[in-house]
């Protein structure tokens, strides 16, 4: 299949000498592996700091989600994770701090471990995410921030509400200590909806744990809302097959609205273009804010890019045949 703005623009010889020639970082300066200071993100660090910083200069939305990304690859590398619940099994995996408007304000790169700063608590793995992307909020605003279950903890919400931020997670049953929650089986027997809090004081904190009853039992903790008021939500039912009106608690509707608003040497390209595709969605919904004047809707694509900024990208060249990086007859 032609697309006609790249054909007309650029020949496969153009396009593969610019990315042969594409470089972030000068090789020579590479620390090696093994050796104090070496960086896995080395080649690609000057452009992540630059999106980055970048980033950090637009006002966030009041409702805050963390999530991961993941950049597909299976090229070989030791960044690449594997995850097969996945749609991309294989690639690299990137946390992302987003608002509902899907704006990504921030994100880091995981290389295999979460570097803090020295004053921040250590609070496992997962949880540590979270509060490196944090650093990022203004405190005491009342940003509310929302993440699902792989980086939920207790003290990861204590924390956050001490620095003014307000906290809503799913959680898992075994980040629980010591919290009396009804088992599955006998939510289940209770029916549909059927809802159960649980309250307490953690280091000064009120922690509410809200278990829901839905196809299958969620369970969400935070520390700004609980379960009341009460909404419907219309689901489903096999056994009457027909639709049927069951509660909803707040803190289940609030999470659904605001939750989920991402070869061997050339790994960094992939991570290059996944990251030109977060500045052109970024553009885009500013521009939509903005309601500029003939503002067309990026499509992500080469297509898009190249007739957005490229000077003149009808200009017509004769290419008869599909051209090779050497120049090779084809016989």
């Amino acid at each position: 299949m032609e697309i006609l703005a790249v054909s007309q623009t650029m020949t496969c010889n153009r396009f593969e000498e610019i990315k042969r020639f594409l470089h972030f970082s000068n090789n020579n300066e590479q620390v090696l592996f093994g050796q104090d200071g070496h960086d896995k993100l080395f080649k690609i660090r000057p452009f992540l700091d630059k999106v980055r910083e970048r980033l950090l200069r637009i006002p966030k939305e009041e409702h805050l989600a963390i999530d991961e990304q993941i950049v597909p690859t299976k090229t070989r590398s030791s960044m690449k994770q594997y995850n097969s619940k996945k749609p991309h099994k294989w690639g690299f995996k990137v946390f992302v701090l987003s608002g509902v408007s899907g704006f990504s304000y921030y994100f880091d790169f995981f290389c295999g471990t979460t570097k803090l700063e020295d004053h921040k608590p250590d609070l496992g793995a997962s949880s540590n995410v979270v509060v490196k992307l944090t650093n990022t909020i203004p405190r005491n605003k009342k940003y509310k921030l929302f993440f699902d279950n792989w980086f939920t903890s207790i003290p990861l919400l204590v924390f956050l509400t001490k620095e003014g931020i307000l906290p809503l997670g799913t959680v898992r049953m075994n980040r629980l200590p010591n919290c009396q929650l009804p088992k599955e089986n006998e939510m289940k027997k209770r029916g549909r909806g059927s809802v159960v809090e649980k309250v307490a004081k953690v280091d000064g904190i009120s922690v509410s744990v809200v278990a829901w009853y839905d196809n299958k039992l969620v369970t969400t903790v935070l520390t700004y809302v609980g379960h009341l008021p009460l909404s419907e939500v219309t689901r489903f039912d096999r056994r009457s097959k027909s639709n049927i009106v069951i509660p909803r608690p707040k803190c289940i509707e609030v999470y659904n609205s605001y939750m989920g608003g991402v070869d061997l040497l050339d790994w960094h390209m992939r991570v290059f273009f996944h990251f030109i595709d977060i500045i052109c969605v970024n553009s885009w919904i500013c521009g939509e804010e903005k309601q500029a004047q003939n503002f067309i809707c990026p499509t992500l694509n080469s297509s898009w890019v190249l007739q957005k900024f490229l000077p003149n990208p009808f200009h017509k060249e004769n290419v008869d045949v599909p051209a090779t990086l050497y120049n090779q007859s084809l016989n």
